[in-house]
């Protein structure tokens, strides 16, 4: 039988073994300095040969090594392509009402006006809480580690001295409500497998005292699913009155197979020492090594570009210091090595990264040698990685137009009335520019019925598919050929039937 978690038998130690317990990378610490700009981490992201840590010459190796080291994040390039795609355009969002389907799709007086009143409270609070950037800061937490939650939350600030929420409208109580993407290990949405239901979890150290939120739901006496927090602020627990949310908690995780794997870290690592070795190289290229071999320097004049140079052999003495002979001075040149080696490194470890990340599209996109078919497979590759991320997005703005909707009706007195609507959303995928010939091929594929008219109008760009397809289903009425009927003829002047 799985193990029971409580809610209310949480301490501060057992919360925080829960959120570090929470699905993450191993790589997370990594994962973080390098999305950060950090590529050299402590000499950890040099893969490139290094003495023993034991030699005496380490600490001067590795110093040489940082100040010629050279990095290109890559990491960060594939993220903000897939956020570009998936959220780059705002999400289209609105409410429905949740009753039972009628014969007639038309909504009810009330009904519209309940959507309009909504969409009125919520538009404003989407746009000054710059949600869109939420949902896509959140997306990017969420590539990068496989999770990411937000948290909706009543800053001290914006209530009373006793803590208690002032009265008013709905629309100043959702004026006080905040959304943040909490940073990676303060908090999680973990499943409670006895009850199967979800259990959020927070915890900072606020003004030096440790803060965990415990957010839970349970069934009230009418039978609705009731959210409940519990606050522990050092020794002090305080339980907040149940909110009747519809079931959702004030915590929401998002979640997908990570972006960034660990095949994906290790390329990283081979694309820097390509990077950092051809930079050497162009160092030894433009400030040639000469080897002088039993001469001596010259003293006047020295050796550069413009100077003419005698350079004499080393006097060979005998035991009394008498010149005896000359050696015979030599100079050897330490050319360069050629840069192939290392672009071609360079350039392979770059490409495995965005086949690695579903994104070779972008590479090949430009690329005149590659056929019209692998630039579709590679686009279909990124499209359909990009679909992993579509659901919690969704999901993610669902929650972000319902709770605090909900909640800021349940602080204004008016509570549930706007439980008759559903949240919807939609992502407007933008996979980027096409070439001419990636769009005659998509059209060709279209008409010869092998693709659809919906995912052909996506790949090819289309804002709002569903828009798009009913202004065409307006236009194609409009354009229709109308059947006259002609009235009956006047019963006295029909002419008898011969």
């Amino acid at each position: 039988m799985p193990e029971r978690i409580d809610p209310l038998a949480l301490s501060h130690a057992q919360i925080a073994t829960l959120i570090a317990a929470a699905p993450a990378p191993v790589e997370a610490a990594r994962i973080a300095s390098y999305l950060a700009g950090d590529h050299w981490q402590g000499g950890a992201g040099w893969m490139g040969p290094r003495p023993p840590a034991s030699a005496a010459e380490f600490g001067a190796t590795m110093e040489l090594i940082q100040a010629a080291f050279v990095s290109k994040n890559v990491l960060t390039e594939v993220v903000a392509r897939h956020v570009a795609a998936t959220v780059g355009r705002e999400p289209a969002w609105a409410y429905t009402p949740l009753a039972p389907a009628r014969a007639s799709d038309d909504l009810t007086r009330a009904e519209t006006g309940l959507v309009a009143e909504a969409e009125a409270l919520v538009t404003p609070w989407w746009d000054v809480r710059d949600a869109a950037q939420l949902v896509q800061d959140a997306l990017s937490a969420t590539l990068a580690y496989g999770s990411a939650v937000l948290r909706l939350y009543l800053p001290p600030g914006r209530v009373a001295d006793d803590g208690t929420v002032p009265p008013g409208l709905a629309s100043a109580q959702l004026d006080r409500l905040f959304v943040e993407v909490c940073a990676r290990g303060t908090a999680a949405v973990i499943r409670d497998r006895y009850s199967e239901t979800d259990i959020g979890l927070y915890q900072v150290t606020d003004d030096k005292v440790l803060t965990s939120e415990v957010h839970y739901t349970a069934e009230g006496a009418d039978g609705r699913r009731l959210t409940f927090v519990r606050v522990l602020r050092g020794d002090l627990v305080l339980d907040y009155p149940p909110y009747d949310l519809g079931g959702a908690l004030l915590l929401h995780a998002l979640r997908r197979p990570a972006l960034i794997t660990a095949t994906l870290l290790q390329l990283q690592g081979l694309l820097n020492m390509g990077l950092t070795m051809l930079g050497r190289n162009v160092v030894q290229g433009g400030f040639l090594e000469r080897i002088i071999t039993n001469g001596l320097l010259p003293e006047v004049g020295g050796i550069g570009a413009g100077i003419t140079t005698s350079i004499m052999g080393e006097p060979l003495r005998d035991a009394t210091g008498a010149i005896m002979d000359y050696t015979k001075p030599g100079v050897v040149y330490r050319n360069p090595v050629r840069i192939d080696t290392f672009v071609g490194t360079k350039d392979a470890a770059y490409r495995a990264m965005l086949e690695e990340a579903h994104q070779l599209h972008a590479l090949i996109s430009g690329d005149a040698a590659a056929s019209g078919e692998s630039r579709m497979q590679a686009r279909a590759d990124f499209l359909a990685d990009v679909g992993l991320s579509v659901p919690a997005v969704v999901k993610a703005v669902r929650w972000l137009i319902g709770t605090p909707l909900a909640l800021a009706a349940l602080l204004a007195n008016q509570g549930g009335r706007y439980a008759a609507l559903r949240p919807e959303a939609q992502c407007r995928i933008d996979p980027g520019p096409i070439s001419g010939d990636d769009r005659t091929a998509l059209l060709a594929e279209y008409a010869a019925g092998v693709r659809s008219q919906e995912t052909t109008m996506a790949l090819l760009g289309v804002d709002d598919v569903g828009a798009e397809l009913a202004r065409l289903a307006a236009e194609a009425q409009d354009a229709a050929p109308v059947a006259l009927v002609m009235p009956p003829p006047d019963a006295a002047t029909e002419e008898p039937t011969p």
